[in-house]
């Protein structure tokens, strides 16, 4: 049906359509009932009739009864039992006994044998004695006593009552039709209101774009579940907002970020493309190409990293001990450090167990390593240590560099972030090594702490729950 799939046409039709069957199935229970009521009252009136004539023609016998006894009767009975429209005749054989004053003079035989071979049960026909083929209402009794051997019969034309009742029908019928119809009205004024609020928040979200995110739908008054669908749409708005905004940040910075090691390979490779450029000088390039090359790897995998985080990749789950993740760790990273004459050296104050993704905890700890590695004075040695306490497992990284100032401690672990030492010391970072260490310690439910190491340096130490 066209539109059916609309809320507006489909609800107001639905509740024309149920009020319709409801309405009809209490208008046939309804007819029902009133027509039995009806014939059962038109059977009362005449088993009132033929007890009370059957009852005096049995005590007076037959030999006395004259023609009009019968009429009198009738008539004694409906002044006696306020009965109307009713006739009677009396009969035995193929001889009529009695019969009332609407009668014909002749009844003929056949009526007179169709009649004897009924039952006592009230019964409805046409009556063939007046020649008006009435549809009557009929209860044949046969008698007893003095009267033995005769059959009354009493019945009452019923066209009037079913003329009323077919009325009453045609009525409950409209009546149905009118109740589905008023319904149907009503429920298309209720949805129409009803919805408003709906077609504004719609209006309102569909006008909102991907750069204009700072708009809000109206909130809708008077219904709370509107209200609440417009409070939780809003606050979808605002979290797209704010992700947008970090969006935009990021890739601003990683342009940012990202663009140095680039510029530097493309100058280092003109430079060694060079005809005058001696052999030391090209090999010279190459090495910084390939030490560019590598920090553009790390951003980028770095990048990657995060975006997976961003995304909430679910974390694979394993029993994790310190003890060999600080030992890989330290193993892995060791040509690198001493490469810039740093010197690794591992502590374990109690071994520990957390659960935890493998390959994330040893990335956090080797990018900790790493960092302090790159920053701490040639010929000094990077401690890595493991432990736990008051149910926290804890890694610690403890270096002699420059240490990190009080104000600069949260905002190091921002992405892109590298404070104006880092940048001389190590141009193809890419700001994302210590975002990536706290990243991981929120998904590990921990946290990441810097703190000032006595002699001069600082302390990396993150903490997380153990198993």
């Amino acid at each position: 049906m066209l539109g059916f799939h609309r809320a507006r046409v489909r609800i107001p039709l639905l509740a024309a359509m149920v009020s319709l069957a409801s309405l009809a199935l209490v208008a046939v229970i309804t007819r029902a009932v009133l027509h039995r009521v009806t014939y059962d009252q038109i059977d009362e009136e005449l088993d009132t009739l033929v007890e009370a004539i059957g009852s005096d023609i049995e005590l007076r016998g037959l030999q006395d009864l004259r023609q009009d006894a019968l009429r009198e009767g009738l008539e004694s009975n409906i002044f006696e039992f306020r009965l109307e429209h009713h006739s009677a005749i009396l009969f035995r054989g193929a001889e009529v006994l009695g019969r009332t004053g609407d009668l014909p003079q002749l009844v003929e035989a056949p009526h007179l044998a169709e009649l004897s071979g009924r039952g006592s049960a009230p019964y409805t026909a046409h009556e063939d004695f007046t020649g008006r083929k009435q549809l009557c209402r009929f209860q044949v009794a046969r008698l007893a006593g003095l009267a033995d051997g005769a059959t009354l019969v009493v019945f009452r034309s019923i066209d009037g009552t079913l003329r009323a009742l077919a009325s009453f029908d045609r009525a409950l019928c409209a009546l149905s039709i009118a109740g589905a119809l008023l319904s149907g009205l009503i429920s298309v004024l209720a949805v129409r209101q009803a919805l408003v609020p709906v077609e504004r928040i719609t209006e309102a979200a569909r006008e909102i774009g991907a750069f204009d995110l700072s708009r809000r739908v109206p909130a809708a008054h008077g219904t709370e579940e509107f209200a609440r669908l417009a409070s939780v749409i809003n606050g979808l708005l605002g979290r797209l907002e704010r992700a947008f905004i970090v969006q935009r940040h990021l890739t601003a910075d990683a342009a940012h970020e990202l663009k140095t090691p680039v510029a530097v390979i493309m100058a280092e490779a003109q430079d060694a493309l060079r005809e005058d450029a001696t052999p030391a000088q090209r090999a010279g390039s190459l090495r910084t190409v390939v030490e560019a090359a590598r920090g553009l790897a790390r951003g980028v995998d770095d990048l990657m990293e995060l975006t997976r985080a961003d995304a909430g990749v679910e974390l694979s789950r394993e029993a994790v001990r310190l003890e060999e993740l600080v030992e890989d760790v330290v193993l892995t990273s060791g040509p690198f450090a001493a490469t810039r004459g740093i010197t690794l050296s591992w502590e374990q104050v109690q071994d520990q167990t957390v659960m935890g993704d493998r390959q994330g905890l040893a990335r956090m700890l080797a990018n900790l390593v790493l960092n302090a590695s790159q920053y701490a004075p040639p010929g000094t040695i990077v401690e890595v240590a493991s432990g736990s306490g008051d149910g926290l497992a804890w890694l610690e990284v403890r270096d002699r560099g420059p240490g990190v100032p009080e104000g600069d401690r949260e905002r190091v672990f921002e992405r892109f972030v590298r404070l104006a030492g880092g940048r001389l010391s190590n141009p193809q970072g890419s700001g994302l090594g210590l975002a990536i260490v706290a990243e991981v310690a929120r998904r590990h439910r921990g946290r990441v702490l810097v703190l000032d190491r006595q002699g001069g340096g600082a302390v990396f130490r993150v903490e997380m729950p153990v198993v």
